[in-house]
């Protein structure tokens, strides 16, 4: 069991038996009742030398037998252990950060090199700009084409030209 959820436990006890209040349980061993409070649920957290302080004083004013210095310190521990745990997450998370910035780098550069159209050759062969070819990536610019094609967009559309002769610009539009 957590240290800490014990000492709360035997807080929860002495109040009870005692008949008092918390304020009046507070007062009695001269702590804040906000402090006494949170103790009283189980939060610990603060500066370890009063929160031992003020364990001691509750132990000896109600004459308490656990040892709830012992107690808290197993509980200081466990959540030292639990955020090695969470470090641990943190670096698994920050490893998957790293790839997934790097798959995405990959992902842009793959794209950005994609050719804005592929031209390909209905026929045989087709002339782009006096170059005889059977395929041909387009980027931006103006081309010059010979013999029918059918021009693919990088968008996946796709246009069949019959023409003989015909002039294809390529550019980005907003």
């Amino acid at each position: 069991m957590d240290g800490w959820k014990e000492i709360s436990e035997i807080l929860k006890k002495e109040v009870i038996s005692s008949n008092l209040s918390l304020l009046e349980f507070s007062k009695r061993v001269g702590i804040d009742i906000n402090t006494f409070r949170k103790y009283y649920e189980g939060n610990f957290s603060g500066d370890p030398s009063i929160v031992e302080k003020h364990l001691r004083k509750i132990k000896e004013v109600f004459n308490i037998r656990e040892d709830l210095v012992m107690l808290y310190e197993l509980g200081s521990s466990k959540r030292i252990k639990d955020s090695k745990i969470s470090k641990s997450n943190l670096y698994i998370f920050l490893i998957f950060t790293v790839f997934l910035f790097i798959g995405s780098v990959i992902l842009f550069l793959n794209v950005y090199e994609t050719p804005l159209v592929r031209l390909d050759s209905i026929g045989d062969v087709v002339k782009i700009n006096g170059k005889v070819t059977k395929t041909f990536f387009m980027d931006e610019g103006e081309y010059i084409v010979e013999g029918p094609s059918l021009l693919k967009k990088i968008n996946k559309e796709a246009k069949k030209v019959v023409m003989e002769k015909y002039k294809v610009v390529v550019g980005w539009e907003k």
